[in-house]
């Protein structure tokens, strides 16, 4: 038995996954409600998430594709030993994944990014499990780049940037997000946005990076 919790969306739908081996039940679950499921006696991982796209594989966890964003996904994943009538755990889940909103300025003509890290998905405990990862900034609606990370294990995000098909730099984003006192281990990551200031040579010259308007940081 596995008990939710309540969202501010009333109509929340979580995806709810009991996996042994390569052996897999999927279900949905509304938020708030009560699971349950008999099973086979033993040793079994229990995932709830939400957003996760479609991206959970039996016996492995949540896996990123490469050359896509990691999906918006609330996750708790947990081992369960199903030895008595009755197991019961309540799952909380957490954003395990960051939006970052990058701004040109001035409109950076035709610049391009490549995001680069270590981290390709989640395993069955939830945790970041390591692998190549790689996405291409999409535009959105107001303006900015967007785009979807995964929760990190250290700093090794990087930014490779291109004029015209030809990669003119490399940026050490996880540092530069690091010394702007972003936290991967925050229970709930935070979505973060990027103002990125390019020189008439296309070069990214600097960035300023912030949670919100009242927590800014300018970096060289």
């Amino acid at each position: 038995m596995i008990s939710t919790e309540k969202t501010a969306d009333s109509s929340a739908v979580f995806s709810v996954y009991l996996s042994r081996g390569e052996e897999m039940l999927a279900d949905t679950l509304d938020a708030g409600k009560v699971y349950e499921r008999a099973v086979s006696r033993g040793f079994l991982y229990a995932t709830v998430s939400s957003g996760d796209g479609g991206t959970f594989t039996p016996g492995k966890g949540i896996v990123i594709p490469h050359g896509s964003e990691c999906p918006p996904v609330f996750l708790w994943s947990r081992p369960v030993k199903a030895v008595g009538e009755i197991v019961s755990r309540s799952a909380v889940l957490s954003k395990s994944h960051c939006r970052v909103r990058m701004r040109l300025v001035p409109g950076g003509g035709a610049v391009s990014f490549v995001i680069r890290g270590d981290i390709s998905g989640f395993d069955l405990d939830g945790n970041p499990v390591e692998g190549p990862f790689e996405c291409v900034p999409h535009h959105s609606t107001d303006g900015f780049l967007e785009f979807i990370l995964p929760r990190q294990k250290d700093n090794s995000l990087m930014m490779d940037v291109y004029s015209g098909g030809v990669r003119m730099r490399t940026f050490a984003l996880g540092e530069i997000l690091s010394r702007a006192g972003y936290s991967w281990k925050d229970k709930d990551l935070k979505d973060i946005s990027m103002e990125v200031s390019c020189s008439a040579n296309v070069l990214v010259s600097d960035f300023s990076v912030w949670e919100n308007e009242q927590n800014r940081e300018i970096l060289l």
